[in-house]
């Protein structure tokens, strides 16, 4: 009773902005008809790519695993379809390249087993620019749905890492929950970061005490010697507040002067609400930053993807007149996953 695995190849090159069928044509043969196969493919390596088109598998992407079971028909049509994507974020420096190696290992329910580690593949960093265009900042707000939890410190410290290859900054959305640790991983991974208090309705009790507890842990982190200030470009009040809570302005105008009068000298304050508040509101006088949000999502299914650019410099350029003495950052752009 044996099982085999065969037509494996070494050596195969790609970029880091293509992709492969690493088994193409790989088979399993098992001498015994009619027996359940289970293949588990590995990365050497998990940071150095993603294994996708996974018919009735599974991938641990943390591990760099993935899993399929079936007879050996079965399990060979699921890895010659199995797509690899290297990692696109410069691992190495650009004409450099980056060895993976895919070891598969197969066994089935008659106790037989089988290892190859002959798949390798060669991907040469690139210095192309990412695809669509250079990324400067990215907002980093991983709020977890019901019955989860917000990721812990590791979670955080494993997100920067891959954020520093991808962009120079990262805007937060709030400092609740330990995500103002987010801060001093972004520091601690030679990014800019942008901490965000974030408000919620004022007129309940709970969103009361939520937001002094925000606003608190802003002004503490800013005041703290071991913050490094030549870090934070700004700092963001409200993280969106007005787009849930339109009546309250007065109160949003308060907190920023609240917060301003508490804070070290030369910290730039923003509020990151929509183009429209902007346009037609004086919120833009009470800002060191302009830092609208542009949501071709939220018209009601009036713009789409294709006319999303147009929206956006027809709402861009209005601002860049009115604001002619102020920085306008980009808080967020397009269609939120």
């Amino acid at each position: 009773m044996t099982i085999a695995i065969v037509n494996t190849f070494g050596d195969q090159t790609v970029t880091d902005v293509t992709t492969t069928r690493p088994f193409n044509n790989v088979a399993i043969q098992d001498s015994v008809a009619g027996q359940t196969v289970t293949v588990r493919v590995s990365l050497s390596a998990a940071a150095h790519g993603t294994l996708t088109n996974l018919g009735s598998g599974t991938y641990d992407a943390t591990a760099g695993v993935y899993t399929v079971s079936g007879s050996a028909a079965a399990v060979t049509t699921a890895l010659d379809a199995l797509v690899f994507t290297p990692t696109y974020y410069h691992e190495a420096s650009p004409g450099t390249t980056v060895p993976t190696t895919l070891t598969i290992a197969a066994s089935d329910t008659g106790g037989a087993t089988a290892t190859d580690a002959a798949t390798t593949i060669v991907t040469t960093e690139t210095a192309l620019p990412l695809p669509l265009g250079a990324i400067h900042g990215i907002d980093y707000g991983p709020i977890p749905g019901a019955g989860a939890t917000y990721p812990s410190h590791t979670q955080i410290d494993t997100d920067m890492s891959i954020v520093q290859h991808i962009g120079n900054a990262v805007r937060l959305y709030t400092l609740s929950n330990g995500m103002d640790y987010a801060v001093t991983s972004a520091i601690a991974h030679g990014l800019q970061v942008i901490p965000s208090a974030y408000l919620a309705d004022p007129t309940t009790p709970a969103g009361l005490a939520a937001n002094n507890s925000q606003i608190a842990t802003l002004i503490a982190l800013l005041n703290n010697p071991a913050t490094d200030l030549t870090k934070i470009p700004f700092i963001d009040i409200g993280s969106d507040f007005l787009a849930s809570n339109p009546s309250q302005y007065a109160y949003l105008a308060q907190q920023i002067q609240y917060v301003a009068a508490r804070i070290p000298t030369g910290i730039k304050i923003a509020a990151s609400e929509s183009a429209s508040v902007y346009a037609t509101t004086a919120l833009g006088s009470l800002v060191d930053v302009v830092f609208p949000t542009f949501s071709p999502f939220s018209q009601g299914g009036a713009v789409s993807v294709g006319s999303a650019n147009a929206y956006f410099q027809l709402q861009y350029g209005p601002l860049a007149d009115l604001y002619t003495t102020k920085n306008i950052v980009v808080s967020a752009i397009g269609w939120p996953s």
